[in-house]
């Protein structure tokens, strides 16, 4: 059965997939990084990039096998990009898993990055220049991640909200300051006015990883719904959210902002493990079509 969690480097070559020689050259710092990615054919104009980050203990075929979003790039004309951390997962390393250098915070490892360590809000950003000069994608991406790049993209998306069109988080949503003490506003850069990030997470209530409640140590020890709450209070939302049964055992939270890049909404899977919903992981949530729900939220709040 596939996993998010550690698919190993085969290529995805499945229908709207992408393979190993689609590959986007990034440099960062002087070091060139090769980022694979989707690349609709015959568009003439590509609207929107989208950042798709793997998990923790994951890569980027791993993290395209687990999304599944090029089949929706492909008729929306997006470019998927699916930058690989570089910190190693495992030693030796031999299946090429990799975790992403969240500011301040240590890796499921239980270790912190140093400052020999890849930034990876810096890098994230050459990506998105990147990519714009090459297929004219804009300044601004969505991010979406599973688990570690779900706390990967909310750190970028804290810190950079200038460079966010919409942030989706599965199994992983973090907020700015959420467990990271006062690195958050540390890492925005001076100049930089804060602004609204539209944010959908998904996340349920029996995850193990990274559980409801919190408590899990410093990578992972405010809950949930702290973590929505940050991002409510950010976006200058509305309160209380608006509470809507969507299926069976899954509950749409809904908090307004002035407009649609304020909006913040939560799905929260009652029972649901720590796996992205509707895939074809053995525990993952079969009654919600995660994908499908990201690419509509990406449509409609990054204005594409």
């Amino acid at each position: 059965m596939v996993s998010c969690m550690s698919l190993g480097t085969q290529p995805v070559t499945a229908e709207g997939g992408s393979g190993p020689d689609l590959e986007l050259t990034v440099e960062h710092r002087g070091v060139p990084f090769d980022v694979p990615v989707f690349v609709p054919a015959g568009v003439g104009r590509h609207p929107l990039l989208v950042l798709d980050l793997h998990s923790s203990h994951g890569n980027a075929a791993s993290q395209a096998e687990c999304s599944r979003l090029d089949a929706w790039a492909d008729r929306r004309g997006w470019v998927i990009a699916r930058p690989e951390g570089v910190i190693e997962a495992e030693l030796p390393n031999v299946d090429r898993l990799w975790l992403w250098n969240v500011p301040d915070v240590p890796t499921t490892t239980g270790l912190r990055p140093t400052e020999r360590d890849r930034d990876d809000v810096a890098f994230l950003t050459d990506v998105v220049d990147t990519a714009a000069e090459r297929f004219g994608t804009g300044r601004r991406a969505a991010l979406v991640g599973m688990s570690g790049g779900a706390r990967m993209a909310s750190a970028y998306a804290a810190a950079r909200p200038d460079r966010v069109a919409a942030l989706a988080a599965v199994a992983g949503l973090r907020a700015d300051g959420v467990d990271q003490g006062a690195a958050a506003d540390r890492v925005v850069p001076a100049g930089h006015r804060r602004e609204p990030v539209p944010v959908l997470a998904i996340h349920g209530d029996a995850d193990d990883t990274n559980p409801w409640q919190g408590g899990a140590g410093p990578r992972w020890q405010a809950s949930v719904p702290a973590a929505v709450d940050g991002w409510v209070t950010a976006n200058d939302c509305h309160r209380p959210g608006v509470q809507t049964a969507e299926a069976d055992r899954v509950t749409r939270i809904a908090y307004a902002g002035t407009d649609s890049r304020s909006n913040v909404t939560l799905y929260r899977i009652a029972g649901g493990g720590h796996s992205w919903p509707g895939s074809a992981e053995p525990d993952a949530f079969p009654g919600l079509d995660a994908t499908a729900l990201i690419a509509d939220f990406f449509s409609l709040h990054a204005g594409i």
